[in-house]
Protein backbone atom coordinates (compact mmCIF):
# COMPACT_ATOMS: atom_id res chain seq x y z
CA UNK A 1 0.00 0.00 0.00
CA UNK A 2 1.34 3.51 -1.01
CA UNK A 3 1.58 5.74 1.90
CA UNK A 4 1.68 9.30 1.93
CA UNK A 5 3.38 12.03 3.63
CA UNK A 6 0.70 14.67 4.97
CA UNK A 7 1.81 17.95 2.99
CA UNK A 8 0.95 15.18 -0.11
CA UNK A 9 -2.39 14.34 1.15
CA UNK A 10 -2.98 18.12 1.52
CA UNK A 11 -2.42 19.22 -1.72
CA UNK A 12 -3.70 16.53 -3.54
CA UNK A 13 -7.35 15.88 -1.45
CA UNK A 14 -7.91 19.53 -0.63
CA UNK A 15 -7.64 21.36 -4.43
CA UNK A 16 -10.43 23.91 -3.74
CA UNK A 17 -9.69 24.60 -0.06
CA UNK A 18 -6.79 27.16 1.18
CA UNK A 19 -4.51 25.69 3.13
CA UNK A 20 -3.21 27.01 6.46
CA UNK A 21 -0.56 29.46 6.80
CA UNK A 22 0.78 30.75 3.70
CA UNK A 23 0.32 26.87 2.06
CA UNK A 24 -0.63 27.81 -1.81
CA UNK A 25 -4.60 26.71 -2.22
CA UNK A 26 -4.48 24.91 -5.14
CA UNK A 27 -2.36 21.40 -5.79
CA UNK A 28 1.20 21.51 -5.23
CA UNK A 29 4.47 19.28 -5.25
CA UNK A 30 7.89 21.76 -3.79
CA UNK A 31 11.35 20.93 -4.94
CA UNK A 32 14.53 22.36 -4.11
CA UNK A 33 17.58 21.95 -5.48
CA UNK A 34 21.24 23.81 -5.70
CA UNK A 35 24.31 23.79 -8.45
CA UNK A 36 27.76 24.38 -7.57
CA UNK A 37 31.24 25.39 -9.35
CA UNK A 38 34.64 25.17 -8.97
CA UNK A 39 36.86 27.99 -10.95
CA UNK A 40 39.95 29.59 -11.40
CA UNK A 41 40.29 32.97 -10.38
CA UNK A 42 41.70 35.57 -12.98
CA UNK A 43 42.21 38.68 -10.79
CA UNK A 44 43.44 39.72 -7.49
CA UNK A 45 43.28 42.28 -5.37
CA UNK A 46 45.85 43.13 -2.64
CA UNK A 47 45.28 45.61 0.49
CA UNK A 48 48.01 46.38 2.96
CA UNK A 49 49.14 49.39 4.82
CA UNK A 50 52.53 50.39 4.55
CA UNK A 51 53.32 51.74 8.05
CA UNK A 52 56.71 53.65 9.20
CA UNK A 53 57.14 55.43 13.43
CA UNK A 54 59.73 57.86 13.68
CA UNK A 55 60.29 60.68 16.21
CA UNK A 56 60.99 63.07 13.06
CA UNK A 57 57.49 63.25 10.94
CA UNK A 58 59.60 64.19 7.46
CA UNK A 59 62.00 60.79 8.10
CA UNK A 60 58.76 58.66 8.76
CA UNK A 61 57.48 60.08 5.88
CA UNK A 62 60.34 59.48 3.80
CA UNK A 63 60.18 55.88 4.24
CA UNK A 64 56.97 55.61 3.20
CA UNK A 65 57.50 56.88 0.26
CA UNK A 66 60.35 55.06 -0.51
CA UNK A 67 58.05 51.91 0.13
CA UNK A 68 55.50 52.78 -2.25
CA UNK A 69 58.38 53.13 -4.99
CA UNK A 70 59.90 50.00 -4.29
CA UNK A 71 56.20 48.52 -4.40
CA UNK A 72 55.56 50.51 -8.10
CA UNK A 73 58.93 49.22 -9.59
CA UNK A 74 57.72 45.46 -8.26
CA UNK A 75 54.34 45.77 -10.14
CA UNK A 76 55.66 47.40 -13.25
CA UNK A 77 58.15 44.61 -13.13
CA UNK A 78 55.63 41.86 -13.46
CA UNK A 79 54.49 42.01 -16.81
CA UNK A 80 51.03 42.37 -16.51
CA UNK A 81 50.05 45.35 -18.45
CA UNK A 82 47.05 45.96 -16.65
CA UNK A 83 48.25 45.16 -13.13
CA UNK A 84 47.64 48.39 -11.17
CA UNK A 85 48.86 50.36 -7.69
CA UNK A 86 47.32 52.83 -5.94
CA UNK A 87 47.22 54.82 -2.49
CA UNK A 88 44.18 54.53 -0.91
CA UNK A 89 44.66 56.64 2.25
CA UNK A 90 47.80 58.55 3.95
CA UNK A 91 47.41 59.00 7.60
CA UNK A 92 49.80 60.84 9.84
CA UNK A 93 49.64 61.03 13.49
CA UNK A 94 51.50 61.36 16.36
CA UNK A 95 51.79 58.43 19.72
CA UNK A 96 53.12 59.17 22.42
CA UNK A 97 56.14 58.61 23.90
CA UNK A 98 56.69 55.34 25.79
CA UNK A 99 57.37 55.49 29.27
CA UNK A 100 60.48 54.61 31.10
CA UNK A 101 61.84 50.97 32.15
CA UNK A 102 61.61 52.26 35.68
CA UNK A 103 58.75 54.96 36.56
CA UNK A 104 60.88 56.81 39.99
CA UNK A 105 64.02 56.66 37.62
CA UNK A 106 64.37 60.45 36.20
CA UNK A 107 64.60 61.00 32.61
CA UNK A 108 63.99 63.96 30.67
CA UNK A 109 60.96 64.23 28.37
CA UNK A 110 60.84 61.77 25.48
CA UNK A 111 59.92 63.38 22.24
CA UNK A 112 56.36 62.10 20.94
CA UNK A 113 56.84 59.49 17.97
CA UNK A 114 55.05 60.16 14.77
CA UNK A 115 53.54 57.42 12.51
CA UNK A 116 52.91 57.91 8.72
CA UNK A 117 50.82 55.16 7.10
CA UNK A 118 49.48 54.42 3.66
CA UNK A 119 47.05 51.87 2.88
CA UNK A 120 47.91 50.66 -0.65
CA UNK A 121 45.64 48.39 -3.12
CA UNK A 122 47.80 46.26 -5.87
CA UNK A 123 45.53 44.66 -8.50
CA UNK A 124 46.75 42.27 -10.76
CA UNK A 125 44.86 40.55 -14.11
CA UNK A 126 47.93 38.33 -14.86
CA UNK A 127 47.63 35.00 -12.25
CA UNK A 128 50.66 33.99 -13.56
CA UNK A 129 52.66 36.66 -12.03
CA UNK A 130 50.76 36.18 -8.45
CA UNK A 131 53.33 34.12 -6.86
CA UNK A 132 55.94 36.74 -7.82
CA UNK A 133 54.27 39.38 -6.53
CA UNK A 134 53.62 38.15 -3.20
CA UNK A 135 57.25 36.74 -2.57
CA UNK A 136 58.61 40.74 -3.68
CA UNK A 137 56.27 41.49 -0.64
CA UNK A 138 57.20 39.22 1.63
CA UNK A 139 60.49 40.90 2.35
CA UNK A 140 59.21 44.31 3.19
CA UNK A 141 58.94 44.32 6.83
CA UNK A 142 57.09 47.81 6.99
CA UNK A 143 53.97 45.93 5.39
CA UNK A 144 51.03 45.33 7.89
CA UNK A 145 47.44 43.90 7.28
CA UNK A 146 47.25 42.06 4.01
CA UNK A 147 43.91 41.15 2.40
CA UNK A 148 43.37 39.69 -0.70
CA UNK A 149 40.74 39.29 -2.91
CA UNK A 150 40.61 36.58 -6.01
CA UNK A 151 37.93 36.69 -8.31
CA UNK A 152 36.38 35.65 -11.69
CA UNK A 153 35.81 37.87 -14.65
CA UNK A 154 33.05 35.75 -15.64
CA UNK A 155 31.08 35.39 -12.01
CA UNK A 156 27.94 36.96 -13.34
CA UNK A 157 27.84 34.22 -16.47
CA UNK A 158 28.74 31.69 -13.74
CA UNK A 159 25.40 32.90 -12.06
CA UNK A 160 23.61 32.42 -14.54
CA UNK A 161 24.50 29.13 -15.81
CA UNK A 162 24.47 27.89 -12.04
CA UNK A 163 20.70 29.27 -11.63
CA UNK A 164 19.79 27.44 -14.88
CA UNK A 165 21.16 24.15 -13.91
CA UNK A 166 19.50 24.50 -10.04
CA UNK A 167 16.45 25.09 -11.66
CA UNK A 168 16.11 21.94 -14.28
CA UNK A 169 17.38 20.16 -11.34
CA UNK A 170 14.41 21.25 -9.44
CA UNK A 171 12.40 20.25 -12.31
CA UNK A 172 13.13 17.32 -12.55
CA UNK A 173 12.76 15.88 -8.84
CA UNK A 174 9.19 17.56 -9.28
CA UNK A 175 8.58 15.63 -12.23
CA UNK A 176 9.79 12.44 -10.52
CA UNK A 177 7.29 13.33 -7.06
CA UNK A 178 4.54 13.82 -9.61
CA UNK A 179 5.26 10.94 -11.49
CA UNK A 180 4.87 8.77 -8.45
CA UNK A 181 1.87 9.97 -7.33
CA UNK A 182 0.10 9.80 -10.79
CA UNK A 183 0.28 13.64 -11.46
CA UNK A 184 1.99 15.83 -14.04
CA UNK A 185 3.36 19.51 -13.42
CA UNK A 186 1.45 21.60 -14.65
CA UNK A 187 3.30 25.19 -14.22
CA UNK A 188 5.40 26.93 -11.55
CA UNK A 189 3.50 28.57 -8.87
CA UNK A 190 6.33 30.35 -7.13
CA UNK A 191 10.37 30.69 -7.20
CA UNK A 192 12.97 31.74 -4.92
CA UNK A 193 16.90 31.79 -4.99
CA UNK A 194 17.36 29.87 -1.70
CA UNK A 195 14.37 30.27 0.73
CA UNK A 196 10.62 30.70 -0.23
CA UNK A 197 9.25 33.33 2.39
CA UNK A 198 7.06 32.28 5.25
CA UNK A 199 6.13 28.89 3.16
CA UNK A 200 9.86 26.72 3.28
CA UNK A 201 10.02 27.85 6.63
CA UNK A 202 6.28 27.13 7.95
CA UNK A 203 6.37 23.51 6.96
CA UNK A 204 9.73 22.52 7.48
CA UNK A 205 10.70 21.82 3.57
CA UNK A 206 13.06 23.76 3.23
CA UNK A 207 16.98 22.67 1.32
CA UNK A 208 19.67 21.70 3.92
CA UNK A 209 22.36 24.45 1.57
CA UNK A 210 20.42 27.52 1.30
CA UNK A 211 23.43 29.93 0.71
CA UNK A 212 23.30 31.18 -2.66
CA UNK A 213 25.97 32.46 -5.01
CA UNK A 214 28.95 32.63 -2.89
CA UNK A 215 30.85 34.92 -2.60
CA UNK A 216 35.24 35.07 -4.49
CA UNK A 217 37.67 33.85 -2.03
CA UNK A 218 39.24 35.87 0.75
CA UNK A 219 42.26 35.69 1.92
CA UNK A 220 44.11 37.54 5.62
CA UNK A 221 46.54 36.38 7.65
CA UNK A 222 50.59 36.59 7.00
CA UNK A 223 51.80 37.67 4.00
CA UNK A 224 53.15 34.28 3.04
CA UNK A 225 49.93 32.88 3.11
CA UNK A 226 48.88 34.80 0.18
CA UNK A 227 50.99 32.74 -2.30
CA UNK A 228 48.83 30.07 -3.15
CA UNK A 229 45.63 31.23 -5.17
CA UNK A 230 42.47 29.54 -4.34
CA UNK A 231 40.07 27.55 -6.28
CA UNK A 232 36.43 29.80 -6.20
CA UNK A 233 33.27 27.88 -5.33
CA UNK A 234 30.26 28.90 -6.79
CA UNK A 235 26.65 27.76 -5.85
CA UNK A 236 23.12 28.60 -6.25
CA UNK A 237 20.05 27.12 -4.51
CA UNK A 238 16.62 27.35 -5.77
CA UNK A 239 13.19 26.63 -4.02
CA UNK A 240 10.57 25.93 -6.20
CA UNK A 241 6.49 25.42 -5.80
CA UNK A 242 5.06 23.36 -8.69
CA UNK A 243 1.25 23.11 -9.45
CA UNK A 244 -0.07 20.04 -10.01
CA UNK A 245 -2.50 19.24 -13.15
Amino acid sequence: MRRFTPLYLAALLLPGLALAGDWPAYPFVHANASASVYVVPDTVAITFDIVAVQADPQLAMQQVDTSIATIRALVDGLGDKDATTEIQELRKTEKPAKAAVKPDEPTAPAEPLHEVKAAIIVTVRDMAVWRTLVTGLIGMRELESPFSVFSNTQQAQIETDLMAQALRKARLKADSMASGLGRKIDGVGAVSAGNLSNLTSAIGIGPQDQQQTAKPGRMSGPMRAHLDAPALRFSQAVDVVFRLK
